[in-house]
This record gives C-alpha cells, sequence and structure tokens, in this order.
C-alpha cells in the first residue's frame, strides 16, 4: 500500500473511528459528573460537563465535515461554532485561574 493509499484511508476513517470513540466517552462523562452527587458539589465538574458537550458538538461537526455531500455547507457553520468554542474555553479557563488567584490570596 502506498503512502497515498494510507493518507486516504486515514483522511476516511479517521473521523469516524473518532466519533464513535469520542461521543459515547462525552456522553458518559456528562452524565457520570452531573449524576454523582460528590462530584456535583465541586465547581470544576460544571466545567468538565460542558467541556463533554462542547466535545460532542465538535466530533459531530468533524463527523459531517467529513462527509463530502454535507462539508460545504457545514464548513462556514462549523468555522463559526469552533471560533465560539475556544474563545468560550478561553474566558471559562481566564475566570478559573482568577477565582483560585483570589483564594490563594486570601
Amino acid at each position: 500500500m502506498s503512502v497515498l493509499k494510507a493518507a486516504i484511508q486515514l483522511a476516511f476513517w479517521g473521523p469516524i473511528v473518532l466519533f464513535i470513540i469520542g461521543v459515547p466517552s462525552a456522553i458518559l462523562n456528562a452524565i457520570i459528573f452531573i449524576g454523582l452527587k460528590t462530584f456535583r458539589q465541586s465547581s470544576s465538574s460544571y466545567y468538565i460537563v460542558s467541556q463533554s458537550l462542547f466535545d460532542f458538538g465538535a466530533l459531530l461537526i468533524l463527523l459531517l465535515q467529513s462527509i463530502p455531500s454535507t462539508s460545504a455547507s457545514v464548513s462556514s457553520i462549523s468555522c463559526k461554532i469552533l471560533t465560539y468554542r475556544n474563545i468560550h474555553l478561553i474566558t471559562v479557563i481566564n475566570a478559573q485561574q482568577q477565582s483560585v488567584r483570589t483564594r490563594l490570596s486570601m
């Protein structure tokens, strides 16, 4: 098998495998962190649940982009969603860091 054929196969099967493994993982992660009382009491669990839900969305966009008939219509939408996701994550991380700094300075 040549390198080109291997790259084509990887480009086709890679997103599908990531979707099959990633979606159940993201959903189970959200269920565990929402369902157990010890995790619900921690403020960081909300961050992990939101991260899992955003990961699910990113995996869905990745799968839709790998399907040729939908990739043209999804690309502009996915670009906007992923940009929003990155800005949202940066904002959440900065807020978490500031709260930790505030707690440490007390």
